[in-house]
Order: structure tokens, then C-alpha cells, then sequence
């Protein structure tokens, strides 16, 4: 939480990318060109989590497809406030770049493109005032889960543009993600088998939503 993915506006040599051009350098195994350092996809800065990264240009492609197909399983964390009315629950609402605020996006924004989540409430707090969420994007639009979630009318803790309050950093995080890895069989044909990568909840989220009374230091995720 708090990384910038890609260079841009402020953020010119202190963003995830830099690190793993530096990285690649070093080991002299960097084969992308300037503009390029093997990220297959993105997080919002507020956001902490597993994200994966490309060492050729041939991964880059091959795991940037399967992005553009929808092919990944994705699983995000969030604790939002108020607890939803139902524990399963899916939003299919259109998105696009809000009309008045362009680093926002919304139902009523402009040049509406599909997105669908499903959500699952896992936990709540003891004052019912706070449940941590289980999200699952099936599209991939800029601030996707964000949106869903705030126009429900259960903003993500910490979220500044949808919301969320002042007090915490945004409680939004990156927890499993499913993609094909090329495999070989002994024929030579290739095939993708899929692997999950997981990232922990840091110490601060878990510090957070204990704050909030949610006490996820022995919650088991079955996710």
C-alpha cells in the first residue's frame, strides 16, 4: 500500500516499475525496452496485495492475454462500512470516467463500459458496524470494486474518493490470483496449468480492522 505501479505525473523514478528495471538490470537479464518492465497488470496505489510480474516480453504476452480474456481468478479483501443486507451478492453496473471528477469513476460517468463483481461478507464486527468483504472482479475496469462497493452504500475503509473515512489507509487488498503458467508435456506441446499466488494480509490491515472490531489475527480465510 502506498506504491505507485507505473511512472507517471508525480511519480517518475520511485514506482514499482523502476525497482524492477533496477532489478533486472542488475542481474543483466533485462530484456524489455525503456518504456517496458514485464508489469502484466496494476493496483491502485492505496492498495496492497500480489501482483505479477513478467521476466520476457514472450511471458508478458502470454499473461497479458489471459488478462484481456478474463481468464484470471482474482480475489481481493476489503473491509467496508456497514454490513450488506445479503452474504452473497453480485453488482453488474456499468462504469465510467465520472463526469465532474476525472481521477473518478462512476455508474453515471461518461463512455459506460460493463463490470460485474460478486461479493461475499466473510466477517463482521462485533457492533455490526464494519464486515470485511470477499470480492471477485470479473472485468477489470480502473476502480472497479471501489465503485461497486461505495454505490452499494458500503465504501471501503480508508477510500478518500468513494467515501471512505480519514483515519485509515484504504483497507482494500490484493489476496489470491489464478493464472495460466505455460507447461510442457513430453510431446513438446504447450500447455497452461493454473497456479495460485497469495499474498497475506499485511500487519497493518489485520492492526486496522482490529481497530474497527474486527479481530482477523485467528480468521481462517476460505478463499
Amino acid at each position: 500500500s502506498g506504491l505507485v505501479v507505473h511512472p507517471g505525473s508525480s511519480h517518475w523514478k520511485d514506482t514499482l516499475a523502476n525497482g524492477v528495471k533496477y532489478y533486472l538490470q542488475k542481474k543483466g537479464e533485462d530484456l524489455f525496452d525503456a518504456e517496458r518492465a514485464g508489469l502484466v497488470h496494476r493496483l491502485d496505489k492505496p492498495t496492497s496485495g500480489v501482483i505479477i510480474i513478467a521476466k520476457n516480453p514472450e511471458a508478458l504476452w502470454q499473461l497479458s492475454r489471459q488478462f484481456a480474456q478474463r481468464q484470471v481468478e482474482k480475489h481481493y479483501l476489503a473491509v467496508v462500512k456497514g454490513v450488506p443486507r445479503r452474504k452473497m451478492f453480485t453488482v453488474a453496473v456499468a462504469i465510467g470516467r465520472d463526469r465532474s471528477n476525472r481521477q473518478k469513476f462512476s455508474s453515471r460517468g461518461n463512455h459506460l463500459r460493463p463490470a460485474t463483481t460478486d461479493f461475499k461478507v466473510l466477517h463482521t464486527s462485533i457492533d455490526s458496524k464494519y464486515a470485511l468483504v470477499l470480492a471477485k472482479p470479473l472485468t477489470g475496469r480502473t476502480h472497479q470494486i471501489r465503485v461497486h462497493l461505495a454505490e452499494a452504500g458500503h465504501a471501503i475503509v480508508g477510500d478518500l474518493k468513494y467515501g471512505g473515512d480519514k483515519s485509515l489507509r484504504m483497507l482494500l487488498h490484493a489476496y489470491k490470483l489464478g493464472i495460466g503458467i505455460p507447461v510442457f508435456n513430453k510431446s513438446g506441446e504447450q500447455n497452461l496449468k493454473l497456479k495460485e499466488f497469495k499474498a497475506e494480509l499485511p500487519q497493518d490491515f489485520i492492526y486496522s480492522a482490529k481497530q474497527l472490531g474486527l479481530d482477523l489475527d485467528g480468521f481462517k480465510l476460505k478463499v
